[in-house]
Formats: structure tokens, C-alpha cells, sequence
């Protein structure tokens, strides 16, 4: 089977420099880009299965911005080598292109990843909640997939100060977990979540098909 989580992790390498700032309607969530900037990351997925082995997948990646021209920033984005239970799966790869102040390519090579769009259009006041199109690309996994963000407030985690956001996720591959946001820069500290891959057999509807995955980003 292969890995369904393998590209997931391309939506967090085109991420770049931004603040959670308090307004009088709530907090904003936006990209303020940085010329320079470097960050590195590393995720772990590890795809287990009633029946067959389990699959754990590592990788680095990292995301440095070249320039800022109104607001919009020029990114050199890099992930790899992509390990299979310790062997290689994929190379080091890396892709260029825009981005605007919501995670969203503008005009570029790269692509609608998992997290493009994430940040709410207006301010968010705490506890409330917002809804964003969720997408997996070269996964194998199709159908409409949504994504519910949930402001739950801060916390203190590995020394830095983040907005904590609880994440569910709706379609063929559902379930949840939280997203903690530096308030500092907005990139991601840390990201777990716990999904299960459903299909629809024609006839009887939808199914479990046994397949969970444990998914999490950490900041280096």
C-alpha cells in the first residue's frame, strides 16, 4: 500500500513568517514575510493497518523566503529525503513560487497544499470556529475533504508562546488533533493529528478501511 500521508507534509513547507495579532474584532491571523528567513521542521507519520505492517515515514523540510514585494513573498521550499521505514522513498525535492499573506500561491509553481488557505479571512475571537477546503495531493486519496479550525487559546510549549487551534478533519480522510501556532512569527511549533482513511463502496456506502495514521510536525 502506499503511504497515504507521503505529501502531506508539503502543506507545512511553504509556510512562512507571520503574527497572531489582537484587534478590536479578535485576534488576525496573517503572514508577515521576512526576506532571509529560514525554517526547518521534521515530520513523522506512521500509517498502521489491521492487516499488514506498519509504516513509519520521516522527513525534513524547510522553507526560505527570497523576497517581499507588497506583502507577497517569493519562497524556495525544500522537503527530503523522504524515508520508508528507514530506507528512502523519495529524494530531496524542492519547488519555488509565491505565496500570500493566507498561505495561498499566487501566480506559482507551487501548489494548493494541506494547509493553503488555513488562516481565517477576518479576525477570530476565541472559541470561535472557521472552515477551510482541505486537500492531499499524489496521496490517492480523493473525494472533498473540509477542515475545522478551532481557537482555543495559548499556551507555553518547547519555551515558545502559541495560539493553540484544534483541527477536524471531515471526508475520505477524517479525524482530528491540534495545531499549535507561534504567536511570535505564526509558523506552526508543533502539529499531531490521528486520521483514518474511509472509501465508498457502491451499494452500501461508506466504510472504514482499516488504515489509521499518527501524524505530527515538529519545529527544529
Amino acid at each position: 500500500m502506499r503511504p497515504i500521508l507521503i505529501t502531506i507534509v508539503l502543506g507545512l513547507s511553504v509556510l512562512a513568517s507571520a503574527q497572531v495579532s489582537n484587534t478590536k474584532t479578535g485576534y488576525l491571523f496573517r503572514v508577515k514575510y521576512t526576506k532571509g528567513q529560514l525554517m526547518d521542521y521534521r515530520m513523522t507519520a506512521k500509517q498502521v493497518a489491521k492487516k499488514g505492517p506498519a509504516l513509519l515515514i520521516t522527513s525534513p523540510f524547510s522553507m526560505r523566503v527570497l523576497s517581499v514585494t507588497n506583502g507577497v513573498a517569493e519562497i524556495l521550499a525544500s522537503e527530503g529525503p523522504v524515508m520508508l521505514n528507514g530506507k528512502q522513498f523519495q529524494p530531496l525535492g524542492t519547488a519555488q513560487g509565491e505565496m500570500d499573506s493566507r498561505f495561498r500561491p499566487v501566480n506559482s509553481d507551487l501548489r494548493n497544499t494541506t494547509f493553503s488557505g488555513m488562516y481565517p479571512e477576518r479576525a477570530i475571537k476565541l472559541g470561535k470556529t472557521w472552515t477551510t477546503p482541505f486537500q492531499l495531493q499524489n496521496t490517492g486519496v480523493t473525494g472533498k475533504m473540509v477542515a475545522t479550525y478551532k481557537f482555543e487559546g495559548f499556551d507555553i510549549v518547547d519555551g515558545q508562546k502559541v495560539a493553540v487551534l484544534s483541527t477536524k478533519i471531515v471526508g475520505p480522510l477524517a479525524g482530528g488533533g491540534k495545531t499549535m501556532v507561534r504567536v511570535s512569527d505564526g509558523t506552526p511549533q508543533r502539529m499531531v493529528l490521528t486520521l483514518g482513511l474511509t472509501y465508498t463502496q457502491p451499494g452500501v456506502g461508506t466504510k472504514d478501511s482499516n488504515v489509521t495514521i499518527e501524524f505530527g510536525v515538529y519545529r527544529k
